[in-house]
């Protein structure tokens, strides 16, 4: 009887640890996988009519394999009448022992300002597939 105290201890610290055990796996940061890329319907908001001079948001959906995923940061450069977005996530490589297996989404916001009235475009980068190439998603955009 006194096996059983000790066996629900060890599963109790096991289901605790997660993915925050002292074997979890290493983080690495990676362009986002464009939430609807695969299937032809990118989950990417961007206006159509914006103002010069004034910052508008880029909202760009990403997704992660399992519960071990995380959001990170967004990149913008703006280049003249061109903004290149790019959202990262936090992969989980190694053991995913813990990890939950359902996908995650996250919101990537991006502020973006076009100087000069004219046309521009917004190029938004990311992966179809975890470790597919990079592709590119274009909006383009009226600046009044």
């Amino acid at each position: 009887m006194r096996a059983l105290p000790v066996i629900l201890v060890l599963l109790g610290s096991a289901l605790a640890l997660g993915c925050s055990s002292a074997t979890a796996p290493d983080q690495v940061k990676v362009v986002g996988v464009i939430d609807g890329l695969a299937a032809g319907a990118p989950q990417v908001e961007v206006p159509t009519t914006v103002q010069a001079g004034q910052a508008f948001t880029v909202t760009v959906t990403t997704s992660g394999l399992n519960g071990c995923w995380e959001l990170h940061d967004t990149e913008v450069d703006v280049d003249g009448a061109t903004a290149v977005v790019t959202p990262y996530d936090l992969e989980y490589r190694g053991n995913e022992y813990g990890c939950t297996s359902m996908t995650l989404t996250f919101q990537h916001t991006a502020s973006v300002t076009f100087a000069t009235p004219g046309g521009a475009r917004v190029e938004i980068r990311g992966r179809e597939v975890p470790g597919g190439p990079i592709v590119t998603v274009v909006r383009t955009v009226v600046v009044e």
